[in-house]
């Protein structure tokens, strides 16, 4: 779970979960079917919980004083891991009540665009208008992400680090 200073940035976040959860559902059954062929072969790296700071927008669920900075982090049980997959591309999982979810099949196209032996970096482009990024660096074992949300109920951005194994 996320964790935000002031109850309508509690609020907030948990819908913004939870809509990412319906979102994940309905899209990941569709997607069960074509994922068959991409199980994950191999775990790249794996990252424990984020912090960091995010700016919310004033409109939908956020109203006045909820607006603004907000210092962010995530429950400790709280991971991420960077799969490859068997037909060559990426997959990035995250934990949700203890969980991990797939940002493919949360609807999340995953394109790397740029890779060395060290950093791999992605842009993650959602259907409903979110976009994420990602700099995992094997090198320094972290992870620094962005995520951008310009929906009905959130307008948000925010950007967060998490150590790695």
């Amino acid at each position: 779970m996320v964790l935000v200073n002031g109850a309508m940035g509690d609020k907030m976040l948990m819908l913004y979960r939870t809509n990412r959860f319906v979102l994940a559902a309905v899209i990941g059954v569709t997607l069960c079917i074509t994922s068959a062929n991409s199980v994950a072969q191999e775990t790249i790296i794996r990252c424990g919980a984020s912090v960091g700071h995010g700016y919310y927008l004033e409109g939908g669920v956020i109203e006045g004083d909820s607006a603004g900075w907000v210092e962010e982090g995530e429950s400790p049980s709280d991971r991420m891991e960077l799969k490859l997959l068997s037909d060559g591309s990426y997959d990035i999982l995250y934990s949700f009540n203890d969980e991990l979810n797939s940002v493919q099949q949360s609807g999340g196209d995953v394109d790397a665009i740029f890779v060395t032996e060290d950093t791999i970096m992605f842009i993650v482009r959602y259907p409903l208008g979110g976009v994420e990024t990602y700099l995992f660096s094997l090198k320094n074992r972290e992870v620094i992400w962005t995520d951008i949300k310009g929906g009905a109920f959130v307008r948000m951005g925010r950007v967060m680090r998490a150590p790695c194994e």
